[in-house]
């Protein structure tokens, strides 16, 4: 009984290292991170599914994007989401894909309370969609404040993206008038790349 244990152990073991493939879908959602960045007492880190999995029947696909925020600072932070971030994507080489952002309508969207030492995840609506020429898809991304951010074209292979973000001392002086005596974030910057792939299932 112990032989045959093994025997199928060892038959097994090549298996149990296989390298992911690229190109083949995975199984399980799993995702990438980008490296943290600080500015100003706050950290910035971009993450999204390390494959977005598209169906040749055209078929809309909803895929996570998201910007966590973690305040370092021993005091309150308001971070405003109005107009302070946008979302970039690249292709392999590093160019910007194309992009077109058209707002439909306002939506105020009132900032976030992060308290010292906790961290905020930024969650907005996406949509990927397939062949819409050749081997060909866009995506669709919704800020929350009325304005819906079109990508295209993109092709199969590794990708990544970014987080580009910036409210001024101005900017957040106005918030603070109606948020009396809170502490309202302003910078600069932008995230790190985190990196994806796209796949046809």
């Amino acid at each position: 009984m112990k032989s045959m244990r093994l025997r199928w152990l060892m038959a097994l073991l090549p298996f149990l290292f296989l390298p992911h493939v690229q190109g083949a879908p995975q199984p399980y959602l799993e995702m990438h991170r980008s490296a943290p960045v600080e500015i100003n007492g706050l950290e910035f880190v971009a993450a999204t599914q390390a494959q977005w999995v598209v169906a040749a029947s055209g078929k809309q696909e909803s895929i996570e994007v998201q910007l966590f925020i973690t305040n370092h600072t021993r005091e309150d932070l308001a971070f405003r989401l109005f107009d302070t971030f946008e979302l970039i994507l690249k292709n392999n080489d590093g160019t910007d894909v194309r992009s077109t952002g058209v707002r439909d309508g306002t939506n105020l969207s009132p900032p976030v309370l992060i308290r010292a030492g906790d961290t905020y995840c930024l969650n907005r609506q996406t949509q990927l969609n397939w062949k819409l020429e050749g081997k060909l898809c866009e995506f669709f991304y919704w800020d929350g404040t009325g304005t819906c951010t079109h990508y295209r074209p993109l092709a199969a292979g590794s990708h990544s993206l970014v987080f580009r973000f910036k409210s001024t001392q101005q900017d957040a002086a106005g918030e603070g008038k109606n948020l009396k005596g809170m502490l309202i974030w302003s910078g600069e910057g932008q995230t790190q790349n985190a990196s994806f792939e796209i796949v046809e299932r």
